[in-house]
């Protein structure tokens, strides 16, 4: 299933990349995967 999710993910343009992560995490609420997530939101 989560193997399957990510597949679709990088099918997915980079610029909505986060904006799915961010609605399967809500849904899913996976704390690794929502840390993944703000990580990538975070300016270097």
């Amino acid at each position: 299933m989560i193997v399957i999710l990510k597949f679709i993910i990088l099918k997915i343009s980079d610029v909505h990349i986060i904006t799915y992560y961010s609605i399967l995490c809500t849904i899913i609420k996976h704390k690794s995967c929502i840390q993944k997530t703000l990580l990538k939101n975070l300016p270097k």
